[in-house]
């Protein structure tokens, strides 16, 4: 294999993620959310939570961190993108 090529789903030692791996991502992120909502998590792990879901959710460009507004559309929220 060529790491020259498409590196989209390419991890950074070369390896792929399967278009399986990224629902089950998906899913994995969906439930943080879910948990936190219930009250599942202290302070300190749900830091911990955030800042891993943090680190496969993909923004959208203009995307801001307003607070309030984006609790308000949080029931609304498409799939989160993972990189």
């Amino acid at each position: 294999m060529s790491e020259t090529g498409d590196s989209s789903n390419n991890y950074e030692n070369g390896g792929r993620i399967s278009g399986e791996q990224i629902k089950a991502l998906q899913i994995l992120i969906q439930a943080a959310h879910v948990a936190q909502k219930k009250g599942a998590f202290e302070l300190p792990e749900a830091e911990l939570v955030s800042q891993a879901v943090k680190a496969f959710v993909v923004k959208k460009e203009g995307d801001g961190e307003t607070g309030a507004s984006n609790e308000s559309s949080s029931t609304n929220e498409t799939t989160p993108k993972v990189i």
